[in-house]
């Protein structure tokens, strides 16, 4: 499965805790597709972070 998110680090720690784990990053993703600023617990998006995880045996 793959998942992709800002990348503020509260949102990347709980897709780690959930057994994610880092894939891949598209720089300035979210500066260049959306029309206003996004902030996340007072934290501004500005990359798209993709984790993936195995699916295996869950």
């Amino acid at each position: 499965m793959i998942v992709g998110t800002g990348d503020t680090p509260i949102i990347v720690l709980f897709y780690e805790n959930s057994g994610f784990v880092f894939s891949y990053r598209i720089e300035n993703y979210i500066l260049e597709h959306y029309n206003e600023p996004i902030f996340e617990h007072g934290v501004q998006l500005k990359d798209k972070v993709y984790l993936k995880r195995s699916l295996q045996g869950v």
